[in-house]
């Protein structure tokens, strides 16, 4: 089983990014928080992974703390929250902030990330509460994988990334676009930034 990863930044994706590993290339699927702090091509960076085998294929899933890489497998153990699910609350909140809302029985706040809804959304707070209190309780402030680094991108190559980021967190394809022309109506963004607004602008 792989518990991470160092090599050079091939590739960067709002949803995945590749490692060169010592010459092999490795697709890890990511949350946009794990994005926004990845650095620029070519830089090297380390990921703490999440291996999952499967009868047709193995899936890496990486996060910049530890913290999150726990918080992700947590999320994986409640019924009816896979990996797609625990992606998207990592997207939509900080570690810190996720934890915040768990433990505190915030379901309306739970309820806002794409996919989950009220039903899950308690049932997190139900399942999970006290073992997010442990999990963060005296971790202090672990530095993330690399500061934040701005992306640049044409007009066009950014809608549609942010377009794709949208939808791959599980928005419908109508109301992503919607979503999309509204936020570049309101100025210039980063690709990090444009799916921050994106995510405002989408929530109840």
């Amino acid at each position: 089983m792989i518990a991470w990863l160092s090599g050079s930044l091939v590739e960067k994706k709002p949803d995945y990014l590749v490692l060169n590993v010592a010459g092999v290339g490795y697709r890890v699927f990511i949350s946009l928080t794990t994005y926004s702090a990845l650095p620029e091509l070519g830089d090297n960076v380390v990921l703490h992974i999440v291996t999952q085998v499967r009868e047709d294929a193995i899936h890496l899933y990486g996060f910049g703390r530890p913290e999150e890489r726990e918080l992700f497998n947590l999320l994986n153990s409640v019924t009816g929250v896979g990996n797609k699910l625990a992606l998207a609350a990592l997207s939509s909140y900080s570690a810190e902030a996720l934890t915040a809302a768990i433990a505190q029985g915030d379901v309306t706040a739970l309820a806002r990330i794409p996919g989950i809804g009220r039903r899950i959304g308690q049932r997190l707070a139900l399942e999970l509460k006290e073992r997010v209190i442990a999990l963060h309780s005296g971790s202090g402030n672990p530095p993330a994988v690399a500061s934040h680094t701005a992306v640049a991108a044409t007009a066009v190559s950014l809608h549609d990334d942010v377009l794709s980021a949208l939808v791959n967190l599980g928005y419908r394809r109508q109301d992503a676009e919607g979503a999309v022309r509204k936020t570049f109506a309101e100025g210039s963004h980063t690709l990090d930034s444009a799916i921050r607004m994106a995510l405002k602008i989408l929530a109840p």
